[in-house]
């Protein structure tokens, strides 16, 4: 299967209606693939689903010595399961999501929510330290946001509408294939409407921001 946000059946109706003369389906599927790498690559960050209950995973962050700390760049907090709070290499104190106000971006104390037994009766921090706070949960969308399969349904007609760049990506469907992302990204990029859309999905990071 290849990387996909958006799938052959979409892109075969309104308003992309790739015919079988446009494009195989083997061809498709490496569009389908090149423009993924595309768009995850300009947003920073994958759209697509990693865990769930009672498969989460867990990401590591660093510690800020505050109340709050931030999620890595290219990961979007969809569940919270748990707080891992690290004293060390394998021992950490872990906290429940309640403990929490949680926000795709940062996770925070919630000052308001210390139930009995959950070891926190005060504001705690989070001590500052390299990669020390293990944040548990899902991570990225249920499903690709709408914009972002239209994002790559108009990317794949781009290349199509190319002759160059559709005929030299056209050869290479045969066995293995290389492509320089730059270099694509190049050539398709550009159009102000799929622009606002990367701007709009860009993951930013908090220290940029202030």
């Amino acid at each position: 299967m290849p990387n996909i946000y958006i799938t052959q059946d979409e892109l075969r109706v309104h308003p992309y209606n790739i015919s079988q003369d446009d494009a195989n389906t083997k061809y498709l599927e490496m569009l389908q693939d090149l423009t993924k790498k595309i768009i995850d690559n300009e947003c920073q960050q994958s759209f697509d689903k990693e865990g769930a209950d009672p498969n989460f995973v867990e990401y590591r962050v660093d510690g800020t010595g505050k109340d709050t700390v931030f999620i890595a760049p290219g990961k979007r907090l969809l569940t919270l399961s748990s707080v891992r709070v690290y004293v060390s290499t394998n021992s950490f104190n872990e906290y429940t999501a309640p403990n929490f106000y949680t926000h795709d971006k940062y996770v925070s104390w919630n000052t308001y929510g210390a139930t009995a037994g959950a070891g926190r009766l005060f504001i705690e921090e989070f001590p500052k330290g390299s990669r020390n706070i293990g944040i548990i949960g899902e991570w990225g969308y249920e499903t690709p946001p709408e914009p972002i399969k239209y994002l790559q349904g108009k990317l794949i007609m781009k290349i199509l509408q190319d002759g160059g760049l559709s005929q030299k990506y056209s050869a290479e469907t045969i066995g293995d294939y290389n492509y320089t992302l730059k270099e694509a990204e190049g050539e398709i990029l550009g159009d102000p409407e799929l622009d606002l859309i990367i701007k709009e999905y860009t993951n930013w990071s908090f220290y940029e921001a202030i």
